[in-house]
C-alpha cells in the first residue's frame, strides 16, 4: 500500500494470480505500523469506521488530527493544539503512543534512514531523538498554502509533490492551509499573527498564492504592534495581490508595499517569487527582492531554482 502524508491510502493492490477475493488479506497494521479500523480499499465491503489506533488515542487520517485531546500537554508551539498529529509535520515524525511525537524514517536506502529531503538521518540530526521543543527566541518556520492545497498543505495535484517541498530543507514547519479556515485569508492571517505574538522567536515565513497573501496581512499586523523584528525572512511565492481585499480595522493588503519599501537591509527581507504567466500578471512589491519566472503558478511553489536563488541571496538572513 502507498499512503498520503497524513495516512490516507494513495493506492493499494492485490495479487490476482492467487485466484482469491481478495487475493490476500491486507494487514491491519497499516500507516506507521498502527492498528487500522479503516476500510480495506481492495474490497467493496465496508469493514471499518475510519480511524486508526495510536495507543492513547484514535487518529483520523482524513482530518490529519487526533479525535481527542492529548491528556499530556505537549511542549513547544504545536503543544497549544492538543489535537495536532506529530507537530503537524507527518513527513518527519511518528507518534506510536498517541502522546509523544518522535522522529521517523521518511524513506530508506538499504539500511540508511533518509529524512524528507533525501539526506541521511544521523544521530546528530535527529535519528532516535525527541523532536526539538521551541523555546522563546528559537528560530521557527511557518508554511502558508493557498486554495485547494489542502487543510494540511498535502494536496499534491499539480505540485509534483507536497506543496513547498524544497522549503522543508529549512526545518520542520508549522503548517497553515487556507482551506482549513473556510478559504478566509484574514482568519488564517490572524491565527499566524496570534501564534507569533504569543511565542517570541525568529520566524521564517513561506507562503504561496493565497497563503502568501495571508502572510502579508499577518506581517502588517505584527508591524502595527512593533513585533516585526521577529520576522527573519518573508518568502512570498506568487501572492494573490488583490489589494482591495478589506481586512476591517487593519486596512488593505496594499500595506505590502509598506513592509520594507526601501529594501532596508535592517528591515524585513522580503523575497518575491513571481510567475509572470499567472493570470494576474507580474507582481511587484516595493523593496522586495524579486525573482521572476515563467514556470506555472502551482509549480512555482516547488521550483528548486527559485528556492536556491532565494536561500543563496546574501540578504536571506539578518
Amino acid at each position: 500500500m502507498r499512503y498520503k502524508p497524513w495516512g490516507e491510502v494513495r493506492y493499494s493492490w492485490t495479487n490476482d494470480t492467487l485466484n482469491a477475493n481478495p487475493a490476500y488479506a491486507l494487514t491491519k497494521y497499516t500507516f506507521t505500523g498502527q492498528y487500522s479500523h479503516m476500510d480495506d480499499p481492495s474490497t467493496p465491503a465496508s469493514e471499518g469506521f475510519g480511524l486508526m489506533h495510536y495507543g492513547a488515542r484514535m487518529y483520523d487520517p482524513a482530518l490529519g488530527r487526533f479525535t481527542s485531546a492529548d491528556t499530556i500537554v505537549p511542549g513547544g508551539v504545536q503543544g497549544y493544539d492538543r489535537y495536532a498529529y506529530v507537530n503537524n509535520s507527518p513527513v518527519n515524525y511518528v507518534d506510536p503512543s498517541g502522546h509523544e511525537p518522535k522522529y521517523g524514517c521518511y524513506q530508506s536506502s538499504g539500511n540508511t534512514c533518509l529524512n524528507s529531503n533525501g539526506t541521511e538521518l544521523k544521530e546528530g540530526n535527529g535519528k532516535g531523538k525527541e523532536p526539538k521543543q521551541k523555546e522563546d527566541g528559537d528560530d521557527e518556520l511557518i508554511f502558508a498554502c493557498g486554495f485547494d492545497a489542502g487543510v494540511n498543505c498535502d494536496n499534491t495535484a499539480g505540485y509534483d509533490g507536497l506543496p513547498l517541498t524544497p522549503y522543508y530543507q529549512l526545518g520542520t514547519p508549522s503548517i497553515y492551509g487556507v482551506d482549513g479556515y473556510g478559504r478566509d485569508k484574514l482568519a488564517m492571517a490572524i491565527a499566524i499573527y496570534n501564534l507569533i505574538k504569543s511565542n517570541p522567536g525568529k520566524y521564517t515565513l513561506v507562503g504561496h498564492s493565497a497563503g502568501a497573501t495571508a502572510l502579508i496581512i499577518a506581517v502588517s499586523l505584527l508591524q502595527r504592534d512593533g513585533l516585526d523584528s521577529q520576522i527573519k525572512n518573508l518568502v512570498l511565492l506568487d501572492p494573490a495581490m488583490d489589494t482591495g481585499y478589506k481586512i476591517d480595522e487593519y486596512g488593505n493588503i496594499d500595506i505590502a508595499n509598506s513592509i520594507n519599501p526601501a529594501g532596508d537591509p535592517n528591515g524585513i527581507p522580503l523575497f518575491l517569487g513571481d510567475s509572470t504567466v499567472f493570470p494576474d500578471g507580474p507582481d511587484y512589491i516595493d523593496g522586495s527582492i524579486r525573482f521572476p519566472t515563467t514556470v506555472d503558478h502551482l509549480q512555482l511553489a516547488n521550483n528548486p531554482d527559485i528556492f536556491n536563488l532565494i536561500v543563496s541571496d546574501p540578504r536571506w538572513s539578518r
